[in-house]
């Protein structure tokens, strides 16, 4: 009687290890989308961001040519 107790709860924690690490292999692969989501998404912004910078730094310019001729 004590033995069966001892392989049923062996298996039982052998099956809850076995679910508990899929768990974490899914999750780790989650992590790993997301990251690559978020480093892609960083990256859009920037550019989006130098570009809007550039054309700010256009049209400063062009103001600064208008207003020296201007003068």
């Amino acid at each position: 009687m004590v033995f069966g107790c001892v392989v049923e709860w062996w298996c039982v924690q052998g099956e809850a290890t076995r679910r508990r690490e899929q768990e974490l292999v899914k999750l780790r692969k989650d992590i790993e989308l997301l990251t690559v989501q978020h480093e892609s998404s960083e990256a859009s912004l920037r550019k989006r961001h130098q570009e809007a910078i550039a054309e700010l730094n256009d049209q400063l310019e062009q103001l600064s040519k208008h207003r020296n001729k201007s003068v």
